[in-house]
């Protein structure tokens, strides 16, 4: 059957466990805390050298595979078998497993890893029937910012919106990226519990002044001294402020301003629903949505693809600076 996280972790706490688990897709995150919970809950840590084995796909066959899940714990109520990066294995060698299904052992708790979207769905359909199958899907983006907020307040902590929304603007919807950064950032704490902007700032390598998220609202106000600012610090500090990571932001950006130009009702509470935003980040869009021609939204939406393929070295001269690039592709979308 399919499951959610929350079921999966809630399975480990009550001990009702299912003889096969199939964690995969592609958000890394999950995967890792579920593999966790599992090493971690299924047994106690005396159990463990007698009842747990840990296999990697690439080096694993599934013969041995079968072979430890297919024998009885001892001195404890499970055996736990994880097999850890399975997209790593032939998908002939992963097909074996059918046979297993047909007759798992019901003692033992069967752990698939699976870190890539392309597991053989066959397969899945036919775990499910016996089994769990979670899919780990990305977090689309508008719901980062609110997935941040539980994440830190799951740690004991509570952030400021805008410091959260900085982090997402720096390190989009990677929550193994975010999860790392953020454990990283409340040691250094220091008996507070609240992250502020200057924390991430200092800590996660984002300038609190000129960043992306600034970058965007003063191309919003059409605030053309702030704007040179912040593009002349990226520029300065390319290392953090990386091009991909601009023009994924920039084109975001525009994409949701083109979406409010076209709305009737330019509401806060309308905006937010639409975009699915908080509120209070509805003005970001609704000013510029007002300021600039639809014509020239449009276009901006061309400019985005232009210079984002541009710093993939797509026409391109050699002798051309991402620097420059930069500076370039901002004066366009604002002039």
């Amino acid at each position: 059957m399919a499951a959610t996280f929350e079921s999966v972790k809630k399975d480990i706490v009550s001990k009702s466990l299912k003889p096969i688990y199939l964690l995969k897709r592609e958000e890394s995150y999950y995967l890792e805390v579920l593999s966790n919970e599992f090493e971690d809950g299924v047994l106690e840590e005396f159990e463990k050298d007698f009842n747990m084995s840990v296999f990697y796909g690439k080096d694993a066959s599934i013969d041995s595979i079968i072979s430890s899940a297919k024998q009885y714990p001892m001195m404890a109520s499970h055996r736990l078998v994880i097999l850890k990066e399975s997209q790593t294995m032939d998908k002939r060698e992963l097909a074996k497993l059918e046979k297993y299904l047909l007759a798992p052992t019901a003692s033992t708790v069967l752990v698939i890893v699976n870190n890539a979207k392309d597991f053989p769905q066959a397969l899945a359909t036919k775990i499910g029937k016996v089994g769990v199958v979670f899919d780990s899907q990305k977090l689309k983006e508008e719901k980062v910012v609110s997935w941040i907020d539980s994440h830190v307040k799951s740690l004991g902590f509570t952030i400021e919106h805008q410091a959260s929304a900085m982090i997402l603007d720096y390190l989009g919807n990677n929550l193994m990226k975010i999860s790392n950064e953020i454990s990283k950032l409340v040691l250094n704490l220091r008996q507070r519990n609240n992250i502020t902007v200057e924390d991430v700032s200092a800590h996660i390598g984002i300038s609190k002044d000129y960043n992306v998220f600034e970058l965007q609202k003063a191309i919003g106000r059409l605030d053309y001294d702030k704007v040179n600012k912040c593009v002349n610090y990226m520029v300065a500090n390319p290392k953090e402020n990386p091009l991909q990571v601009i023009f994924a932001n920039i084109f975001s950006y525009f994409t949701k301003v083109l979406i409010v130009a076209q709305l009737e009702d330019k509401s806060a509470s309308n905006i937010a629903a639409v975009l699915k935003i908080p509120a209070y980040y509805s003005n970001d869009y609704a000013i510029l949505a007002q300021r600039m021609p639809m014509s020239k939204l449009i276009a901006n939406i061309g400019i985005i693809r232009e210079y984002e393929m541009k710093s993939k070295g797509v026409d391109i001269s050699p002798f051309d600076k991402e620097g420059d690039l930069l500076k370039e592709f901002i004066y366009k979308l604002i002039h």
